[in-house]
């Protein structure tokens, strides 16, 4: 099997709970991050194929329930454990080894907690506001996107723990993620520009927010870029679909 083929099943496998044998999975990790924004576009595409199914036989908050449940279990919450790790870490004046010692322990504090009731509820309100139509358009689009953003991360900042499977990354893998992000985030904004180019504002603001408060970034930030990107993108799209 091509090395092709092997990186975007481990892109599945990291992204998603769907069970990747091991000889099917590419050990370079530069090599399957490229693929992240296509499994991106792959899960948003099963979303909303079940998001259509839902919304059209179940009601809109039924179907946005469902949805919603259907993608929470998909993805195995990772990336909502990553939002919750950064609020938790990120509120408040701590310092460095502080924030990076909170957003390690597996424990969730109240604005992990909150963070992840928000973030459910905002996609929670859009899935049951937008048009069946509009949305299934949308969503592999905006988990393209979201999943382009933490390809960005290795150029601007570096690895803040010691250990992990981004601690070294080389420049010319750092350049190739950062292209492969640029192009897959541009051909979104070119499809959205007003949604696209907002979430995409929003997660390199945070990406640079993460390197002030721990001189880096940690897998957690990838998963809370994920997130905010995705939420805004989803807001901003229904704002354009009512007004624009």
């Amino acid at each position: 099997m091509s090395s092709v083929l092997r990186a975007f099943f481990t892109a599945i496998a990291f992204c998603t709970i769907i069970p990747i044998p091991g000889f099917l999975q590419e050990k370079n990790r530069s090599l399957f991050m490229l693929y992240l924004p296509i499994a991106g576009l792959s899960i948003g595409t099963l979303v909303s194929l079940v998001a259509y199914a839902s919304l059209l036989f179940a009601g809109p908050f039924v179907g946005a329930f469902l949805s919603l449940l259907f993608y929470c279990v998909l993805t195995g919450c990772l990336h909502l454990d990553g939002l919750a790790d950064c609020a938790d870490g990120f509120y408040g004046k701590k310092p460095r080894e502080r924030v990076l010692e909170i957003m390690k322990d597996s424990r969730i504090g109240v604005m992990g907690g909150v963070a992840i009731g928000m973030a459910l509820l905002g996609r929670f309100a859009v899935f049951s506001t937008l048009k069946v139509d509009s949305l299934i358009n949308a969503l592999p689009f905006c988990c393209m996107l979201s999943r382009s953003l933490p390809l960005v991360f290795p150029l601007v900042a570096d690895y803040a723990r010691q250990e992990g499977i981004l601690a070294c990354t080389p420049l010319p893998a750092r350049l190739a993620l950062f292209i492969a992000a640029f192009i897959c985030a541009g051909t979104v904004c070119a499809f959205f520009p007003l949604p696209g180019a907002i979430a995409l504002a929003s997660g390199i603001g945070f990406i640079f927010y993460c390197r002030h408060k721990i001189s880096g970034y940690t897998g957690d930030c990838m998963g809370a870029v994920i997130e905010i990107s995705e939420i805004v993108f989803l807001i901003m799209f229904l704002i354009v679909e009512r007004h624009g």
